[in-house]
């Protein structure tokens, strides 16, 4: 073997250690350790019950921020997908009528998340958000359903969250769920 082959060896091996090391931090529960910036998109296995995501943050503007976890229904570029959205609206308890009644019913999604959104200070940890979410309804849908666990203001500055499904939700296997940090839509 020459040196010139080694150099491209290790730079084959790197390769395939960042690709192992990426794909195992998207397909685990554990949550990115560097600082993020908004918007912050992480998949989230909410059907398994101690489920953990958390991320560091940086804010640069003050602002409402919404915690959010958004179903996807559609892979990729294809169009909506009207039979698979459907699927997923009645497993998250999208709101529905009664065809009796006519009363709207809104089950929410069979989920129970812990969620902590902490303020990173020169002396600690400020918890600003710290409960349970139970049965978290659809705020927006469109191309994916999205439901806001929280909206906090929040000033410029490093911020902490950690979610937590604290029980076992089995029927969402099926759905891609991700757990989102984005800017707070306050309307026109």
């Amino acid at each position: 073997m020459t040196l010139r082959r080694i150099p491209q060896r290790l730079k084959a091996g790197r390769r395939v250690l960042t690709a192992l090391c990426l794909g195992a931090g998207l397909s685990s529960c554990a949550g990115s350790s560097s600082v993020a910036t908004i918007p912050i998109e992480i998949p989230f296995a909410v059907d398994q019950e101690g489920c953990q995501i958390e991320s560091t943050f940086q804010i640069d503007e003050q602002h409402f921020y919404a915690f959010t976890l958004s179903y996807l229904f559609r892979d990729g570029n294809q169009k909506s997908d009207h039979d698979n959205r459907t699927r997923v609206w009645r497993l998250v308890g999208g709101p529905e009528r009664d065809p009796g009644s006519h009363i709207r019913t809104e089950l929410g999604a069979p989920l129970m998340i812990h969620l902590t959104v902490m303020r990173m200070t020169d002396h600690g940890e400020e918890a600003l958000f710290d409960g349970d979410v139970a049965h978290p309804k659809l705020s927006s849908w469109g191309e994916t359903l999205n439901a806001q666990l929280t909206e906090i203001q929040l000033a410029p500055g490093r911020y902490r969250f950690v979610a937590r499904s604290t029980s076992a939700a089995p029927e969402l296997k099926s759905v891609r769920v991700e757990f989102r940090v984005t800017r707070a839509y306050k309307g026109k």
